[in-house]
């Protein structure tokens, strides 16, 4: 099954020191989720931020692989951000205890783009097999898209607890500076036929 790229570049410029002391394999998190615009990533996509524009991805970057929501919202919200949005069976409805419309991580109010009105400030549960510690995490590229690693590009060997896998598809030249394959926690492979059963839901899913 296809799926879209989408490389996010610093997402606004802001990327600071976050990359120090990073480790391969540990949760990261986007700039993108600092901006109150910004609704949420796709399932169906794979984001690579890198640190900056010419920066090398075999080195390091924040890789969103097939992670669905908000980092900081495991629960969603609806289009008013008023109550749980009610999707994939989540049971919608009001906030529950301890669970609360989206914020960033600066604590401000998500309100979506005034240029998406069809979605609003709609942002979707997480799912709960493909939580950020699995999905989101730091990476970098192990390898072409082709399984090349001696083309003179810079790649990483991954490091214990991770594995090589091919995860960003060509758009265009196979063997071009981001697609290839990256080093993701073992046993984090998407699958999109049995990805995302069981969204995150107060009601019937505990996703802290």
């Amino acid at each position: 099954m296809a799926f879209v790229c989408a490389i996010v570049v610093a997402c606004g410029g802001e990327i600071a020191n976050r990359y120090t002391n990073a480790q391969i394999g540990q949760p990261c998190m986007s700039v993108c989720e600092n901006h109150t615009t910004f609704r949420e990533f796709e399932l169906n996509e794979v984001s690579v931020e890198l640190p900056a524009p010419d920066a090398d991805p075999g080195v390091l970057v924040c890789l969103m692989n097939h992670f669905r929501g908000r980092v900081t919202c495991p629960y969603g919200q609806s289009k008013d951000a008023l109550e749980l949005p009610a999707v994939d069976g989540a049971s919608g409805g009001p906030f529950s205890s301890g669970v609360s419309e989206c914020k960033t991580p600066q604590g401000v109010a998500v309100t979506g783009s005034p240029a998406d009105p069809t979605n609003g400030a709609l942002v979707e549960p997480q799912c709960a097999d493909r939580r950020p510690a699995r999905a989101v995490t730091w990476s970098c590229r192990c390898a072409a898209a082709d399984g090349t690693t001696n083309d003179g590009a810079t790649y990483c060997t991954c490091p214990t607890g991770t594995e090589c896998s091919q995860v960003v598809v060509p758009i265009g030249s196979l063997n071009d500076d981001i697609s290839g394959a990256y080093c993701i926690p073992v046993g984090s492979e998407y699958d999109p036929m049995t990805a995302c059963t069981v969204p995150c839901d107060p009601a019937v899913t505990t996703c802290p």
